[in-house]
């Protein structure tokens, strides 16, 4: 066993300063224990965040040593669960939305250098419903969803909003025509949320997005697969519920 004296001695150097500017002081010191025990006891290790390790996928397609921008549309918790946790603390800012009040304010206190919105992303800007669930990753603006996954117990309040298109977000808050990582995890509404914004203005590098009940190798009748297909993405991974793509202009 490696002495106690070398248990950063395969980590990054860096990587404690890097944490402190990037999180709480709780939450940096938390991080930077947890990667330097996981480097000492394991070097061959890799952190991953998501539920299903889609963020361990990402590293495959995206250089998380190189800091750029990303936007995460349902991004739920700042840490759990999170695709986008892992680049942040690498230097990566973006902008993260969600429609629970609740969640953003969470985001705000745990990553101050992300823009955090609370808003509901559909391609018609309209008064909506939005359903927060007592498990906060079922939140929806789906009543399909609602119907099939929550029921009448499952919804811990509603609230009376406004749903906006992401260009509109993207406009408001300088969001670079081209960026890393598009994210959306919205429960049944990512269609509305994918086209809620064009393709060919604004460009992620890769896409990341939710497809319930999708099977990679019947693929003829899946909108969200035709149309980033069209607009020039390739399908890279697949992992439960998520679908990875990227730009093939790109590579």
């Amino acid at each position: 066993m490696r002495p106690a004296g070398l248990l950063f001695s395969s980590m990054n150097l860096k990587r404690p300063w890097q944490l402190s500017r990037r999180f709480p002081v709780r939450i940096a010191l938390a991080r930077t224990t947890c990667e330097g025990v996981r480097a000492w006891l394991d070097p061959w290790a890799r952190c991953g965040y998501g539920r299903c390790g889609e963020d361990v996928v990402l590293t495959h397609y995206l250089d998380f040593s190189k800091p750029d921008f990303y936007v995460d549309v349902g991004c739920n918790h700042p840490i759990k669960g999170s695709l986008t946790v892992n680049l942040y603390s690498r230097g990566w800012r973006g902008l993260v939305v969600d429609g629970n009040p609740e969640l953003i304010r969470r985001f705000q206190r745990c990553r101050p250098k992300d823009v955090c919105v609370a808003a509901v992303v559909s391609n018609e800007e309209r008064p909506v419903t939005f359903a927060v669930a007592k498990a906060p990753t079922l939140s929806t603006l789906s009543a399909e969803f609602e119907a099939a996954r929550l029921g009448a117990e499952g919804v811990e309040r509603r609230l009376e909003t406004r749903s906006v298109r992401l260009d509109t977000l993207f406009r408001a808050h300088a969001v670079p025509r081209a960026f890393g990582l598009l994210s959306i995890d919205v429960e049944w509404h990512d269609w509305e949320a994918l086209t809620s914004f064009d393709l060919e203005e604004y460009r992620p590098r890769v896409v990341a997005i939710e497809m319930h009940g999708f099977r990679p190798g019947e693929t003829a009748d899946d909108k969200i697969y035709a149309h980033l297909t069209a607009h020039g993405y390739a399908l890279r991974s697949y992992a439960v519920d998520t679908a990875i793509f990227v730009d093939e202009r790109e590579n």
